[in-house]
């Protein structure tokens, strides 16, 4: 917006709903599917239904589901969060959100690790605990920062698969015992 307008205009700050009130009015809209993407998305229900319909929830939550049950082999991880992006489609979810999201799901295992609560777990608290047994806080903290580097790198022309295949490796060696 222009400075001229700007400072003919009047900003009002509206607070963001509470998770409760998210949840109730997402509810309301009867769109299941965007209810699910919430703790994702910051509870901003606006935004969980906007991605719903542009298609990108079906992949937010099919990436969250191969992040909660990765397997052992960071080649066949990759290869299905490849299938899973859909890069050349126009719903597909680009290499920086799937980035972020694997950021966010790293930052909710930390927490699982540390205090025991999860925002991104869902009905999948059990194999939370299953993945964050084994692993460490340092490990998981470590991979986490990793992100934040890839996340700079996301938007760079590089080969897609060997950028997940990366990611993966990573992930997986976190999620696995440290030796001292």
């Amino acid at each position: 917006m222009l400075p001229t307008i700007r400072s003919r205009c009047r900003a009002l700050k509206l607070p963001r709903p509470s998770t409760t009130e998210a949840n109730t009015w997402i509810n309301s809209q009867g769109d299941k599917a965007a209810a699910e993407l919430l703790p994702l998305l910051g509870d901003a229900p606006l935004l969980a239904l906007a991605v719903n319909e542009r298609g990108r929830g079906s992949i937010l939550v099919s990436v969250l589901a191969t992040l909660a049950d990765p397997g052992r082999d960071p080649l066949a991880l990759a290869a299905r969060w490849q299938n899973q992006l859909q890069l050349k489609s126009e719903a597909g979810l680009p290499m920086e959100n799937f980035v972020q999201v694997v950021q966010k799901w790293m930052f909710d295992l930390v927490l699982f690790k540390l205090a025991s609560r999860s925002r991104l777990a869902g009905g999948r608290k059990d194999t939370v605990r299953q993945l964050t047994e084994k692993a460490t806080a340092r490990g998981l903290i470590r991979c986490y920062n990793e992100l934040m580097k890839f996340r700079a790198l996301a938007s760079h022309p590089l080969n897609p698969q060997l950028f997940l295949e990366d990611i993966a490796e990573r992930y997986l060696r976190a999620l696995a015992v440290e030796r001292p």
